[in-house]
């Protein structure tokens, strides 16, 4: 089974900061447990990040900008807004909700990336609610939480997310699953857990507002929560090639361009169009371009960087000797 996608893996995945195990799953854990936890029209005004003393994120947090996007996240933040870096600023004064870092033993350290989320929020209702979360960054972007209010679940971000409660849910999970996948949604999976009377759906995209109205409003059915995929699912893990082989012969089939072997190859694993894919290839690339460039004119005054310091534009403006090539050469370098 291959899971492994050009756009997810190999140009991502897109963070802000220097590691992607402290800077991109911090933002994604932290989003995810905000969607789960805001599902009902709650607002959040509490979080609380808990890392132990023995584990990674302690001595770095600050230098690597993990505290910048797990409270990114925890606001809901596009990781391209223009005010993303001031997010946190903004939470730490108290400015839309509290956010607090904590250092103490974590009753499950298990792994040096883990860490604990306490999310509070305000309901509909104006009744207060504080939800647990636990997991751990394990490198490249990927992550999972592996419990939630003491629960044992699994959520890595690879597929949207449906979790309902209710007896009447787990006898109709079949039916529910079916529901929510209307429309031609993929449905990867459905996991049913009697004992709390929950179940999981795991699709493609998240269901239309309608489509989970109609669920929550179905007689025996007591919360419902749900949150996207924090990167783009993967419909087809079948083995798309395994040598240079079939990637030449696929490029091959498209007039001997690697670049549409690419797109062609990428389609197929997330199962969308080509169309659709090429947009997707174009956007990331414009990103990069648009990054690179901002690092170019960045003035030293301007540096938000807490662990790495400007060079790109002494990199570009410095004489290298004549001897390492020529023009085209020199430029590459």
């Amino acid at each position: 089974m291959q899971e492994i996608s050009l756009l997810n893996s190999v140009i991502g995945p897109v963070m802000r900061g220097p590691s992607s195990s402290h800077c991109a799953a911090p933002y994604m854990m932290a989003k995810l447990a905000r969607e789960l936890s805001c599902s009902n029209g709650e607002v959040l005004k509490d979080a609380v990040v808990r890392f132990d003393p023995r584990g990674s994120f302690a001595p770095v947090y600050k230098a690597q900008s993990s505290d910048e996007n797990f409270a990114a996240g925890l606001a809901g933040a596009q990781l391209a807004d223009t005010d993303y870096r001031d997010i946190l600023p903004r939470v730490m004064r108290g400015e839309g909700f509290q956010f607090t870092i904590e250092i103490c033993e974590l009753e499950n350290n298990n792994h040096p990336n883990r860490v604990d989320l306490e999310l509070t929020v305000e309901t509909v209702e104006g009744e207060a609610r504080t939800d647990l979360y636990a997991g751990a960054s394990v490198g490249g972007g990927m992550y999972y939480i592996d419990a939630m209010n003491g629960a044992p679940v699994f959520q890595t971000g690879k597929s949207a997310t449906v979790f309902i409660w209710g007896e009447a849910a787990v006898l109709a999970a079949d039916g529910i699953a079916g529901q929510l996948a209307a429309g031609g949604n993929k449905l990867f999976g459905t996991s049913v857990d009697p004992e709390r009377n929950r179940i999981e759906v795991s699709l493609q995209s998240l269901p239309g507002a309608d489509l989970i109205a109609a669920v929550r409003g179905r007689e025996g059915v007591n919360d419902l929560r749900y949150a996207d995929a924090s990167q783009y699912p993967v419909c087809a893990t079948e083995d798309l090639f395994s040598t240079s082989d079939a990637v030449i012969s696929v490029a091959e089939e498209q007039g001997g361009s690697l670049a549409d072997a690419a797109l062609v190859l990428e389609a197929k694993r997330l199962g969308l169009s080509r169309d659709a894919t090429r947009v997707l290839f174009r956007e990331r690339c414009e990103l990069m371009l648009r990054v690179v460039a901002e690092g170019f004119d960045a003035k030293p005054e301007d540096n938000v960087m807490r662990f790495l310091t400007l060079r790109a534009r002494k990199v570009r403006d410095a004489n290298l000797p004549s001897g390492l090539g020529g023009a085209v050469l020199q430029d590459a370098m």
